[in-house]
């Protein structure tokens, strides 16, 4: 059975490996342009090798043409829903993350006294809910908080609420959590909007300002995330995850 640093930190890393994914798609046009690359190059090699001089054979200026495209990103406009539905997908992945650690938290607050405000929250149970829990209740008491309470983890201020309430552990503002806001507001414009800028994302994002992004967001026009901006919310994201893993850990090893 894996300890709860243990647990936190396998949350992490399962994290990191999804940003990994996302990042994979990010990369798709490169990752295209340099298997092009690499397979005309070997048959270029191949030709001169067979000693086949003959200009009209030579794929010299395909390859010429290809490094250019690569090197300029002259295809990346064609990516820009790739861009955004990968914000998309980022967004599910830290919610999941941050979810999978509150309950983490949650089981091993329950297991060891650590929660007054959990030990004395009321909760309402059908009859048929209390069957399905059946008798190993530790592991599934965040799980049933979480439902209960429907907590949502998509909501910067929701996460920092739950913490304060649950664990008395403040998580302070900073310019990574304006980052993340920024990219959880667009999100939602992506998904229920069809990626258009409304006063309601307007609304949302003034809350997250200062922010590195340096996004400027207008009335009516798309959202195109560019791959840069992106990998800024993923990065503020794992700072994120990784600060309140740690700071987790030691607010109860401190007590």
């Amino acid at each position: 059975m894996p300890s709860f640093e243990e647990e936190l930190k396998n949350i992490s890393e399962n994290f990191n490996k999804n940003l990994s994914s996302v990042n994979e798609l990010l990369e798709f046009d490169q990752t295209i342009l340099q298997f092009c690359i690499s397979h005309l190059e070997d048959l270029e090699e191949g030709l001169n090798k067979a000693g086949i001089k003959n200009p009209h054979l030579s794929v010299q200026k395909v390859i010429k043409a290809l490094r250019e495209i690569k090197l300029h990103g002259s295809t990346k406009i064609k990516y820009q829903t790739i861009t955004n539905q990968s914000l998309v997908l980022t967004v599910s992945h830290f919610a999941s993350a941050i979810h999978d650690l509150f309950k983490c938290c949650i089981n091993h607050a329950f297991k060891n006294n650590l929660s007054d405000h959990l030990n004395n929250e009321e909760l309402k149970f059908s009859v048929k809910e209390l069957a399905n829990i059946g008798s190993n209740l530790e592991d599934q008491i965040g799980e049933i908080i979480t439902q209960k309470n429907s907590i949502s983890f998509q909501d910067m201020k929701s996460i920092q609420r739950s913490f304060k309430n649950y664990f008395k552990y403040q998580i302070k503002k900073s310019d990574n959590v304006n980052n993340i806001i920024f990219g959880q507001a667009c999100r939602h414009a992506i998904v229920h909007n069809g990626a258009k800028v409304d006063s309601s994302l307007l609304n949302q994002i003034k809350a997250a300002y200062p922010n590195e992004l340096n996004k400027d967001l207008k009335d009516k026009e798309e959202i195109h995330f560019r791959n840069e901006e992106l990998k800024i919310v993923m990065n503020s994201m794992k700072v994120y995850l990784d600060d309140l893993k740690n700071g987790m850990i030691k607010h109860w090893k401190s007590r």
